[in-house]
């Protein structure tokens, strides 16, 4: 009896994801990296999708802000599949995901897999309606936003994103210190731009380590 994880592992690879770990497996693009772990908690399979644009900060350790359980994508994934699942349930299970991954997330993949895709799905308004592959709060939207404009190098653009963060961080309950920790970030990038050869060397150093998330272990 082969494992979910083994099932899912090989599904996710004849879409071009590479394995990381025996839980996590990620598919380098353009300007994002895409990737899917597995976790189970309490016995319980859940399977997060989620995107890193190499662009944007890093923190060194992967994150689940742009993404969402595969659950809450598609109502035919809502099926709770546990360590105790018959070889018939995860098979079903596995051929339920592998028909949204081609006809939903790999179009989406492949649209926002340069910063160009990303703010087009941004302002295009379909990140907001925070349901689907990519459903986070607005503030994490304007923040990414920010950042893709400004390594399009949109910077009258990427002023008015970083407008509309500020004003969206007074809707969540930040601490003061926080607020003003991603304040001085957004301003901070925005005085290296003033220099292109300082921002590019910005943007790639990001790249660099942004991909070590998926390079090293353990994440």
């Amino acid at each position: 009896m082969k494992s979910f994880q083994s099932i899912f592992g090989e599904m996710v690879k004849e879409y071009g994801f590479q394995k990381r770990t025996n839980t996590k497996f990620f598919l380098p693009k353009e300007d994002i990296v895409a990737f899917f772990s597995i976790d189970c908690p309490s016995g319980l399979f859940y399977v997060q999708f989620g995107i890193i644009p190499l662009y944007f900060p890093p923190c060194g350790m992967l994150y689940y802000t742009y993404g969402n359980r595969m659950k809450h994508m598609d109502s035919s994934l809502m099926h709770h599949l546990c360590k105790e699942s018959s070889d018939d349930e995860i098979n079903a299970w596995c051929e339920k995901a592998k028909e949204y991954l081609s006809l939903e997330l790999m179009p989406l993949i492949s649209f926002i897999s340069t910063a160009s895709g990303v703010r087009e799905y941004i302002i295009g308004k379909r990140a907001f309606n925070g349901t689907g592959p990519i459903a986070c709060a607005p503030n994490h939207l304007y923040e990414l936003l920010v950042y893709t404009e400004l390594f399009l190098n949109h910077i009258p653009d990427a002023r008015v994103a970083s407008t509309l963060f500020f004003q969206s961080l007074q809707d969540y309950p930040y601490s003061p210190a926080a607020k003003k920790e991603l304040e001085n970030r957004v301003n901070q990038t925005f005085e290296i731009a003033k220099d292109c050869q300082k921002l590019t060397a910005l943007f790639n150093q990001w790249r660099v380590e942004n991909m070590l998330l998926f390079k090293k272990s353990p994440i």
